[in-house]
């Protein structure tokens, strides 16, 4: 009779254990569909925030063999969009962002140039989520980002002038097409509050036309790294700020690297 009651009391608390383990994995997983950008197992998602990236800092410019030709100084906002879709482990996200801002620029040589920029992004990434139970729920993603200067450059120091047209003025447009792909982690922290992170690697075609006709082309390695904290306010809306730095090789057509500051508000409705 005690050898049946130990019995019993070792079946109790595996029974016990295995259930408290078991809940325990079942409230990670479902912390994890708390981020705006994750659908619930088998069900869909669908989502759109606003957006305002906020550049601000440095914009220099690098030749082909990554040597700064240029240092540049920027304050702009690019407003913009994204929409997103997801089933199961699987999200579509677009985005759209563009804004304008004046660059001032000294260069290697000792000229001083101001420069009208207009910036328009836009990007498609397919993300593929590996849930897990330990509360870090890991993704790999791949997608397609394009991003697009048009600038008016005027030399403001005496004496300097465009060598290819022979004035002061300078207009052209660059366009970076980057296939990419990258990997990051999802970090929920209550049903309210979490963050996710990743790294991107890009291969990048670039262009650049000029005033006068002519264009160049090139191409080269260059990356970047995205980090985000979300809230959600309500069950169906949500807030996100977050962090985002970009490198574009364009090899002959030479690098540009820019920090931003963006905030999203948004909806989801799963």
């Amino acid at each position: 009779m005690r050898r049946f009651a130990l019995t019993a009391m070792a079946l109790g608390v595996v029974g016990f254990s295995s259930a408290a383990y078991s809940q325990g994995r079942t409230i990670e997983e479902t912390l994890v569909v708390k981020d705006p950008t994750v659908a619930a197992p088998n069900n869909w998602l669908f989502g759109a925030a606003l957006e305002y990236m906020y550049v601000k800092g440095s914009y220099d410019l690098y030749d082909s063999t990554g040597t700064k030709i240029a240092d540049g100084d920027i304050s702009f906002g690019l407003p913009g969009a994204n929409l997103w879709v997801g089933y199961n482990n699987l999200t579509v996200n677009f985005a759209y962002r563009k804004g304008s801002g004046d660059i001032d620029r000294k260069w290697t040589n000792g000229a001083a140039s101001t420069d009208k920029l207009d910036q328009k992004d836009t990007e498609l990434t397919l993300r593929y989520l590996f849930r897990t139970s330990s509360g870090i729920s890991p993704y790999i993603l791949a997608g397609y980002m394009q991003t697009k200067f048009d600038e008016d450059e005027t030399i403001t120091s005496p004496g300097f002038f465009w060598t290819y047209n022979g004035t002061t003025r300078s207009q052209r447009s660059t366009t970076y097409n980057s296939p990419m792909i990258g990997g990051g982690a999802i970090f929920p922290f209550s049903d309210k509050l979490g963050a996710r992170a990743d790294l991107r690697l890009t291969y990048t075609s670039a262009e650049i036309k000029y005033d006068d006709g002519s264009k160049y082309t090139g191409s080269g390695i260059g990356g970047g790294f995205t980090a985000t904290g979300y809230y959600n306010i309500t069950d169906w809306m949500n807030a996100q700020l977050g962090v985002r730095y970009t490198s574009l090789n364009g090899g002959d057509v030479g690098y540009k690297n820019f920090f931003g500051l963006f905030g999203m508000l948004g909806v989801t409705i799963r």
